[in-house]
């Protein structure tokens, strides 16, 4: 429940600030040489990597016994990747290697993303907006 009103309050942070949040579930694979209680000291090991790796305002959760999940706030798409590769690396290190699978979505993009993908710069949105409230005399000329 509280991790479910912190998503919603950054989500609507993030909207309302234009920053961009992305989300990364990371899911460890199953092996057949582990059994349920090494399964377990593996995640937990994961996820103290995953809490020493990222940054102190992201945010991590582990969601069922086979996955986490973070938070990445203030970060596009293409430093998520940054943050990922530098978790990955860190687990590559260790002498038992898990096999791990990451999905990113991104839960808020820049508003710079957000008029690119619309195929205009922002400084063309501002313009624009600025003429329709001019015309619509809400805004003196």
């Amino acid at each position: 429940m509280i991790f479910a009103v912190s998503i919603i309050f950054i989500k609507r942070s993030g909207e309302r600030g234009h920053i961009p949040v992305q989300m990364v579930l990371f899911t460890v694979e199953e092996s057949e040489d582990v059994d349920r209680r090494g399964l377990e000291e593996r995640m937990r090991a994961f996820g103290e990597l995953l809490s020493q790796t990222i940054r102190r305002g992201d945010v991590v959760v582990r969601c069922s016994n086979k996955q986490y999940m973070i938070l990445l706030v203030g970060t596009e798409k293409e430093n998520s990747l940054i943050a990922i590769n530098r978790v990955m690396k860190r687990e590559a290190k260790k002498k038992e290697n898990i096999l791990i699978h990451y999905e990113i979505n991104t839960l808020i993009s820049s508003m710079n993303e957000q008029a690119k993908a619309a195929g205009s710069s922002f400084a063309s949105w501002k313009i624009e907006t600025a003429i329709r409230l001019r015309r619509s005399n809400c805004f003196p000329s």
